[in-house]
């Protein structure tokens, strides 16, 4: 299947594949807000997704340029759960630090991280790259159950 083409759209999940180009992070917002408002989530919800995916789908761009990135939104209970997956290898230290004073990038993680209910980074148990799981909220409560 061709990146950028949906691979899988059900009910409640959609799974696409895109390369890693800067020009398919529009891709991937839009996927994922067709998603959003398909499931009928709400505008405030469905932005939360797109300032999300555009996060850290720029975020595996920049670690593997031109390299396989796939995107999973899923509807759950209580929540839509994103992931990321590509090629690149999980930062060491795996803690999100704030840059300091007038750096241009840095800050995308930390507002994931305010934007999400829960949010983490895993490396594939096979050594093949890592995904980016992040649970976005949906009404009263916003539960996210595991």
């Amino acid at each position: 299947m061709e990146p950028g083409t949906s691979i899988l759209a059900e009910a409640s999940r959609v799974c696409f594949r895109v390369v890693g180009r800067p020009e398919e992070v529009r891709t991937a917002r839009r996927l994922v807000a067709e998603a959003g408002e398909r499931w009928d989530l709400g505008e405030e919800v469905v932005e939360v997704l797109r300032l999300v995916v555009s996060e850290v789908v720029t975020n595996a761009v920049n670690a593997v340029p031109g390299g396989l990135i796939e995107v999973r939104v899923e509807r759950r209970e209580g929540c839509v759960v994103l992931e990321v997956w590509d090629e690149g290898e999980v930062m060491a230290g795996g803690e999100v630090r704030m840059p300091e004073g007038e750096v241009e990038s840095g800050r995308g993680l930390a507002m994931v991280g305010v934007l999400a209910a829960r949010w983490g980074v895993e490396a594939e148990p096979d050594g093949r790259g890592k995904r980016v799981v992040v649970h976005v909220g949906v009404g009263r409560g916003c539960f996210c159950g595991g």
